[in-house]
């Protein structure tokens, strides 16, 4: 891998984008500058070995309160209900979803205005409770 990171990421960007052109450029050598170290790329290969356990963990864990807004794209057309009944079969009590029309799954990137303004209006709904 190492030595082949702009190729790595630019894979993982493009696929998982709705529209891989609304990736700058910048952001996308930012990727590459993080990742360069070795030790970097390692934990962030380590993040995706621990989730495994991390599910197991959940699915021992109960249910928890914790207000949690689920938020994606629908570039890929999958459907949002397996996901959510998902999060709800690991305890999830007080859960809100929401689908962003012609995004993927960077949504921070792809879509930051409607992603601001949702996690604000989530947060605001927490406050006022």
């Amino acid at each position: 891998m190492q030595g082949h990171e702009r190729v790595y990421f630019d894979f993982f960007t493009d696929f998982l984008s709705g529209d891989p052109k609304r990736i700058p450029e910048a952001l996308r050598a930012q990727f590459v500058h993080a990742y360069s170290r070795p030790e970097a790329l390692k934990a962030g290969f380590d993040w995706y070995r621990a989730m495994a356990k991390d599910a197991e963990h959940n699915a021992t864990s109960g249910s928890f309160a914790t207000p949690l807004l689920y938020v994606r794209g629908d570039a890929d057309k999958r459907p949002i209900e397996p996901y959510v009944e998902g999060l709800r079969a690991a305890g999830a009590e007080n859960l809100e979803r929401q689908v962003v029309p012609d995004s993927g799954e960077l949504l921070p990137i792809e879509a930051p205005q409607v992603f601001i303004q949702l996690v604000s209006e989530f947060s605001k709904r927490q406050l006022s409770t």
